[in-house]
């Protein structure tokens, strides 16, 4: 075989290399383009819902209701001035007015629901820092305690469960120990009993309490 066939044949298998690369590097930059498109429509969809419910957030609705009253009242002072002339526009501001009275009181009422489920305030304690406690169980503050209806709420596979053997009191302890962050928020207590199966059943039954499956309030 000539040189000349050699070198052609060299070039060939160069120029299929480098078309190969050049190939490549479109897919990885085409593959990189999609991803980052991906994560700028996630960031974006996230940014959608956080100001969703900042908006329906029942504080913040309060006070744009309040300010709206405010402001109402100080229209309805100054159509006052001329009751005459403004009498259609008086009794329509007062309908009004009336109104967003009854919004805001049902406003007031849903501060104090659980915002997961909208069981009511059951106990409200201020002395070192605020706790608050609903019907359906859920807690805040020292005493913190997730509600059954949360999304997040811990499930078995949450938690990892130990048992020890104890042959001198012939008797077993499962200890439920929280893996993830909202498991931590559900303690479980230490469960005994005459065997390891009955010990986990133990802990198993717990849990059932607290996530015990009731209507959610309406």
């Amino acid at each position: 075989m000539s040189n000349l066939s050699l070198f052609a044949g060299q070039v060939v298998i160069d120029i299929t290399f480098i078309s190969a690369l050049f190939v490549l590097y479109r897919l990885l930059v085409k593959q990189k383009d999609s991803t980052i498109e991906l994560l700028r429509e996630k960031n974006q969809w996230l940014s959608d819902q956080l100001r969703l419910l900042q908006q329906t957030n029942p504080d913040i609705l309060l006070e744009r209701k309040e300010k709206r009253l405010l402001s109402m009242e100080r229209e309805l002072k100054t159509l006052n001035e001329d009751v005459e002339t403004n009498a259609a526009l008086i009794r329509a501001k007062e309908q009004e007015h009336t109104n967003l009275m009854e919004e805001i009181s049902i406003l007031k009422s849903r501060i104090d629901e659980c915002p997961h489920c909208g069981a009511e305030l059951t106990a409200l304690s201020v002395d070192d820092e605020e706790l608050r406690v609903y019907g359906c169980g859920y807690s805040t503050g020292l005493r913190e305690h997730p509600c059954p209806f949360d999304p997040d709420f811990p499930t078995l596979d949450d938690y990892e469960l130990r048992t020890k053997h104890f042959p001198e009191r012939k008797m077993w302890l499962c200890f439920p120990e929280p893996k993830t962050e909202m498991a931590e928020k559900l303690k479980l207590d230490i469960m005994k009993g005459r065997s390891e199966g009955e010990a986990i059943l133990g802990v198993h039954k717990a849990y059932a309490f607290h996530a015990r499956n009731v209507p959610k309030p309406t």
